[in-house]
């Protein structure tokens, strides 16, 4: 019953999404290094929006600065025990995240590293532990640009390559990435009250960079959402972008999916 319902929403976004393409003018964005752009809405964007927000509302991001600490230092630790396929050099461990996901009464702990060198912002570390600190699973998020002058992802779980993806993403700087960012952040509707056309006006919206950056996002989230759910709900692969952005981030940004 759960699924139906998940695959009626996706299904409803998505025609909302064709329709509004086909019967309103597109919003466009001008950015220094490309042309104008617009982004249309997937189904399968709409999927990675509605798996990342499935673990975002189960998810809060940790502010204590001791605890954040504390955590970062037993990422750090266990880093000799995983396979990394960016250097170690790479990872930015002043570029850290904690989010607490609770599952089925069960509470895990990310610990997000972001990835600088020759990787785009959002590319990242994710160390997922349990209740006893104990590392249950790790992803490793790759974005690079590639010879066509798009992004090339790639997703690693526990050492292994579970999904790589050459998209139709124009290359961003970091900059406009951060931009794109702020202006996706920045996005607040009203929840209560909102009828079909709202709904489509809000996906609409979703355009030019802030559209693209969008799409970067869903990308992160892989389709083998089969691969090692968390507590059989969530898909663990999906944490390192939920925790990228930020589990309160990342609710606003997929609000304008909600029904």
């Amino acid at each position: 019953m759960k699924t139906m319902k998940k695959i009626c929403k996706v299904i409803t976004i998505f025609i909302v999404a064709v329709f509004t393409v086909v019967h309103f003018s597109p919003l466009t964005v001008f950015a220094d290094s490309f042309e104008e752009t617009t982004t249309y809405i997937t189904s399968d964007m709409a999927y990675s929006f509605s798996d990342l927000n499935d673990i975002a509302k189960r998810s809060w991001d940790v502010k204590n600065e001791q605890e954040v600490n504390n955590y970062k230092q037993l990422a750090i630790a266990s880093l000799s025990n995983i396979i990394l396929h960016s250097d170690v050099e790479n990872l930015n461990v002043d570029d850290v995240r904690v989010v607490k996901t609770r599952v089925n009464g069960s509470e895990y702990t990310s610990v997000n590293f972001g990835i600088k060198g020759s990787y785009s912002l959002l590319s990242n570390l994710n160390l997922l532990f349990d209740s006893n600190n104990k590392l249950e699973y790790y992803t490793e998020t790759l974005i690079t640009r590639n010879q066509t002058n798009t992004f090339n992802i790639q997703v690693f779980a526990n050492g292994s390559l579970l999904e790589e993806k050459k998209t139709d993403i124009p290359y961003l700087t970091n900059t406009q990435i951060r931009e794109g960012l702020e202006g996706l952040k920045s996005l607040k509707y009203e929840r209560e009250n909102r009828d079909v056309w709202a709904i489509a006006g809000c996906i609409a919206a979703v355009a030019g960079v802030n559209g693209l950056v969008a799409k970067l996002i869903a990308g992160t989230c892989v389709a083998a959402c089969t691969a090692a759910p968390i507590g059989g709900v969530v898909c663990a692969a999906c944490i390192g972008g939920v925790c990228a952005v930020g589990a309160a981030d990342i609710a606003a940004i997929v609000s304008c999916f909600k029904l």
